[in-house]
């Protein structure tokens, strides 16, 4: 034991000899080599790791603003791309993808068993119908907008070459817009890009060597224990991710939905010059004046300078943009919003379904498929 205790404090030592020893490198070379920095655009993309499963439910701040909403853990397992899969896509991971569907939490649903979600049922309805297997994945994520998906498609799209995209967003860019009039702005957890600002060194051989030495016996374990303390007592799940970003000025609704239809424009684009067939859906709701459950939960800090009212309205204006622009582009519409009952039978919030919802759009969304697609 004594020994041991001998070996703990040598290696300290040399730790600290270490150190020292840099320090003075650094004040040697300081004038003969000077550091300079890169600045690094990045594109932020929204998606869940590869291979991942994990089980999770929902906090008791989110589960008391719903209705009809089962209050357990749900398990969520993605593909080596970081797709959303289901039981039966285990152990065919490498089939080739028929049909991707983009969108936010709306398309994610993870408060759905994962037998359950639509975009997932929906390849075993069509399987079943066409008597051939059709995969189909995922790529549905809290908080992204259709501007992510754009990134998106031409990422894991491009990489994986489904026959068949579907695209359902609305509310997610309805904020986004609303907030801070731009999808390159806004908190890290929404904005496209990010700037990453690197140092580069240019030191001596000696202070590189003896800097690689210190990085590999003793990395900076303050940060990374920093990081694991945060993450296990939940530091910043309750935090408002838009203060500051929110826009009090008058909202200028023609570059809204300007912006809203050029994106959605984007995505029709690159994905038939890649020869995918494309199909837009519409974003169930129940954003009505007269749904009490709703108006009660609608938080007044959406935008300053918008009412409830105002925005339940514009919220249904976007759908009328999807509708407008899949006309146009002669892309196919699966309306939803039409479809789907806005009712806590089949949404437990203002926007996302529950297991009946998720089980009766998979079928409106198959049975399209199957009529437009299949046949």
């Amino acid at each position: 034991m004594k020994r041991f205790g001998k070996y703990v404090v040598v290696v300290f030592v040399n730790l600290v000899l270490l150190i020292v020893m840099l320090k003075v490198i650094d004040i040697f070379f300081e004038e003969e080599v000077p550091d300079f920095q890169i600045q690094q655009r990045q594109i932020s993309l929204n998606e869940y790791p590869s291979n991942a499963d994990f089980v999770a439910g929902p906090s008791s701040s989110v589960f008391n603003a719903t209705q009809n909403l089962e209050n357990k853990e749900y398990r969520l397992r993605t593909d080596q791309y970081g797709f959303i899969i289901g039981p039966s896509d285990i152990g065919r991971l490498h089939d080739d993808i028929d049909i991707i569907f983009f969108g936010g939490s709306t398309t994610e649903c993870f408060f759905v068993d994962e037998d359950k979600r639509f975009p997932y049922l929906v390849g075993e309805i069509l399987s079943n119908e066409t008597g051939k297997r059709v995969t189909v994945r995922n790529a549905g994520l809290m908080g992204k907008h259709s501007m992510k998906s754009n990134f998106d498609l031409m990422t894991r799209g491009l990489q994986t070459n489904p026959k068949t995209v579907v695209l359902m967003h609305n509310i997610n860019d309805l904020v986004q817009l609303l907030y801070v009039n731009s999808y390159f702005d806004g908190p890290d957890t929404r904005r496209i890009t990010t700037d990453v600002v690197e140092n580069k060194n240019r030191r001596s051989f000696l202070y590189r060597w003896a800097f690689q030495v210190k990085e590999w016996v003793m990395p900076n374990l303050y940060r990374e224990v920093t990081q694991i303390f945060n993450s296990e007592n939940g530091e910043g799940l309750n935090e408002d991710e838009w203060a500051g970003w929110r826009n009090e000025s008058e909202i200028e609704y023609d570059y809204v939905k300007g912006k809203f239809k050029n994106s959605l424009l984007t995505f029709i684009s690159i994905a038939k010059s890649n020869n995918m067939q494309v199909v837009l859906m519409t974003q169930f709701n129940r954003f009505n004046v007269d749904d009490d459950f709703i108006v009660k939960n609608y938080y007044d800090n959406v935008v300053k300078s918008i009412n409830h009212n105002s925005f339940f309205e514009f919220y249904h204006i976007f759908n009328d943009v999807i509708r407008e622009v899949a006309d146009n582009e002669n892309v196919l519409l699966v309306d939803l919003a039409k479809e789907i009952p806005p009712t806590m039978e089949y949404l437990y919030d203002a926007v996302h379904v529950n297991t009946n919802g998720s089980v009766l759009s998979a079928h409106i969304i198959a049975d399209l498929l199957n009529r437009n697609f299949y046949q």
